[in-house]
């Protein structure tokens, strides 16, 4: 799942070789569906800046909040009381999708990474959804609402906040 959310972050905020913006803010929809169709649906908002950061604030089921550096990603999570930090530079490289992605439809483009295909929908120039398949083959669908696009950002919203009392695992 990490791996699924570092690649959005990166497509958010690489995706100037398709689009072109600075900032990008919506609320999402994060539907996993595996081969029994059994249905998973989580719901957050996205902020990013950039290259350089992003936040992941799921509200449904549970609250989450991964955040994005350029390297790292920490994630607190609230009902564990906990944060795990990892180093992802060795990752991920969604630049990779986004600069090879082909235009196979209207708003249809369609990229690879590590032998996955990333279909990429777009509506006015701006991601709506993004659906690809998981490590453990089930379908995951993002969709995305109320897209902001360059729009100023509060830098004190991506200041990752680890409560004192909460377990802290580097991996």
């Amino acid at each position: 799942m990490y791996k699924l959310i570092a690649t959005l972050f990166i497509a958010v905020s690489l995706q100037a070789n398709i689009f072109d913006f600075k900032t990008f803010e919506a609320s999402f929809l994060q539907t996993i569906l595996d081969d029994n169709d059994k249905r998973i649906t989580y719901t957050g908002d996205i902020f990013v800046n950039g290259e350089q950061n992003a936040l992941w604030d799921y509200k449904v089921p549970v609250k989450k909040s991964l955040y994005f550096s350029e390297s790292r990603l920490t994630i607190i999570e609230p009902e564990l009381e906990q944060a795990i930090i990892k180093d992802i530079t060795n990752n991920i490289n969604i630049y990779t999708i986004l600069k090879n992605a082909k235009h196979v439809s209207k708003n249809i483009y369609k990229g690879m990474f590590n032998n996955k295909e990333y279909i990429l929908e777009v509506e006015n120039e701006v991601i709506s959804e993004i659906r690809y398949k998981d490590d453990f083959d089930n379908s995951v669908t993002i969709s995305f609402e109320n897209q902001k696009v360059n729009k100023n950002l509060p830098l004190n919203i991506f200041k990752i906040n680890i409560p004192k009392e909460y377990d802290t695992i580097r991996e």
